[in-house]
């Protein structure tokens, strides 16, 4: 498990399933989660990149852009639904 910080302030938490391989990540300010399919060491090191400032696309480029968004601003893609609907 660790914890990291997106641009905006908002604190994401990691969870990692060794059996499953997947990441779950959840955002404490918007409480909500999003899994990722990958190992942690590769989670982190993309985070680690992301944040000290190359582009997200370019680190994560096996994640989705829901994903990648969810990171950015904590918004998951259901969420972005019920503000535009």
């Amino acid at each position: 498990m660790f914890k990291f910080y997106n641009r905006l302030g908002h604190e994401y938490t990691v969870f990692y399933d060794r059996v499953t391989n997947i990441c779950g990540v959840y955002n404490k300010q918007m409480e909500s989660n999003m899994d990722f399919h990958c190992d942690l060491d590769t989670f982190q090191h993309a985070v680690m990149e992301w944040k000290s400032g190359t582009k997200i696309q370019d680190v994560m480029p096996n994640f989705s852009a829901d994903q990648r968004e969810f990171l950015m601003t904590g918004i998951s893609p259901e969420e972005w639904e019920d503000l535009f609907v």
